[in-house]
């Protein structure tokens, strides 16, 4: 039905912001409790939909805590923060 379509695209958007805000928060563990929960509900309700389960678990995978490089100077600093936006 169109209200349950509605009520499940609202629920992924949600879920898919809280993801992001949770990356901006350099918060792993929310980050794919979030992603790995719209895995999920992608899957229960569009299991033919394999390409997108496939890259919001290939996102939820990903570190989000920025790494300090080996050589620090504040080039390599501002460097490695600009390889994470």
């Amino acid at each position: 039905s169109t209200a349950h379509m509605i009520a499940f695209k609202t629920e992924l958007n949600r879920l898919l912001y809280q993801a992001k805000l949770f990356l901006i928060l350099n918060d792993q563990t929310g980050w794919q409790s979030s992603l790995k929960t719209a895995m999920q509900r992608l899957n229960d309700e569009m299991p033919q939909n394999n390409k997108l389960s496939e890259l919001i678990d290939t996102l939820s995978n990903q570190a989000v805590v920025p790494t300090i490089p080996t050589e620090l100077n504040l080039t390599a600093v501002i460097d490695e923060l600009n390889g994470l936006h």
